[in-house]
């Protein structure tokens, strides 16, 4: 659905005032980094973090994931 409902979404994520972050996997074949640098295009508070990983960054990519995330909440959001 994502090739049809991202054009959809996209008018509605400026108005997301909430800091995103957004983890892509390089290599995931089921949600591609594109669909990840869109959001954070679109987001006005987002950080577009991409790994090398699959669809499970956080298991494929396990310290890094946990680094990115521990970061983002204990102030990385506020960098945005």
């Amino acid at each position: 659905a994502y090739p049809r409902d991202l054009p959809r979404l996209q008018a509605l994520l400026p108005t997301v005032t909430t800091p995103v972050l957004v983890i892509s996997g390089k290599d995931d074949p089921i949600v591609p980094p594109a669909n990840g640098e869109l959001l954070a295009r679109n987001l006005p508070h987002a950080a577009h973090r991409v790994f090398h990983a699959g669809h499970f960054v956080w298991e494929d990519d396990a310290a890094g994931y946990m680094d990115a995330v521990s970061a983002w909440v204990t102030g990385g959001y506020r960098q945005v």
